[in-house]
């Protein structure tokens, strides 16, 4: 995917006239950058986000880097029900370039990235862990469908584009012996979607590092996703002293994760626990109300 594009190939790519185009440039509806020879040039987010705001139709998805199965994309919200059969399909057949594309077409029509988090990508690794569970998917199957997503979460991100230097801070990741990347890698883009600086610091991360990270990133929010845990006692002894440090540092904790059992939940100290990533989204909404200056700009 490119990162910017010149005002022609926008305007190609919409298939509108580069008078019109410039116009919006001009109206402050398009924001521009200039080359060192003083070129006009449009940050290819900017591009889709003027695309999915205005509901414009998308003629030349290649002039912007965008590599679609189909060349014309129209402003109709598609059904996300329709498209989980096909990007369930393309996940467990390793077919990287269909299943960015029917993601990528959803996201160019309207559909938020924490909708394509919570009713398509969910279910369609529920489906995969439940084939593979049954042995009716090799193993290399299933990791191969979990760096499909990842890849399509980080052409999401792109096009998604930098959040405002003005939001609210958040980190997070999984803790020592989980390596399970896309829970944590689908919040991260929860919460920049949301408007938050929010930093996926990665997986397998030890406790005691990820205190040290909260002492010194200084967050309002730090995030835990727990798809694994290989000791549990040494599990609810980390999770009370990153409590303490969370509160200590008045950082909000928020949980989540396919090992977190009704049990863990009752045991655990946090400040939210989410089984969704709609529940991610509007638990960091209910934070920001009720910061204060000097934590707004962390």
């Amino acid at each position: 995917m490119k990162e910017f594009v010149s005002p022609k190939q926008a305007a190609l790519a919409m298939g509108v006239s580069e008078s019109s185009l410039k116009r919006w440039c001009d109206r402050g509806l398009l924001s521009t950058v200039k080359t060192g020879g003083g070129h006009r040039r449009i940050a290819v987010a900017d591009v889709v986000r003027f695309i999915r705001e205005t509901r414009q139709q998308l003629h030349q998805p290649a002039l912007l880097g965008l590599e679609l199965e189909r060349a014309d994309i129209q402003p109709v919200r598609p059904s996300i029900e329709h498209s989980l059969k096909p990007f369930t399909e393309a996940l467990k057949l390793g077919d990287e370039s269909r299943a960015v594309s029917l993601a990528t077409e959803c996201y160019l029509q309207g559909i938020s990235l924490v909708e394509l988090a919570d009713r398509l990508i969910t279910p369609a690794f529920h489906t995969i862990g439940e084939e593979w569970s049954c042995e009716r998917m090799q193993v290399y199957e299933e990791r191969r469908a979990c760096e499909v997503c990842l890849r399509i979460i980080h052409q999401l991100r792109r096009l998604l584009g930098n959040p405002p230097l003005s939001g609210y801070r958040a980190i997070g990741g999984t803790l020592s012996g989980d390596f399970y990347q896309i829970a944590t890698s689908l919040v991260e883009l929860t919460l920049r979607e949301a408007g938050w600086q929010a930093e996926n610091l990665g997986s397998g991360i030890p406790f005691e590092s990820l205190r040290t990270a909260v002492m010194q990133q200084e967050p309002r929010l730090l995030w835990v996703s727990v798809s694994h845990i290989d000791d549990p006692e040494a599990f609810k002894s980390g999770m009370d002293l990153l409590w303490e440090t969370c509160e200590r540092q008045q950082v909000a904790l928020l949980i989540g994760g396919r090992e977190l059992s009704d049990e863990w939940r009752r045991t655990l100290k946090y400040s939210s626990c989410a089984e969704t990533f709609t529940h991610v989204r509007t638990f960091a909404a209910s934070l920001q109300p009720v910061l204060s200056p000097t934590l707004s700009d962390r």
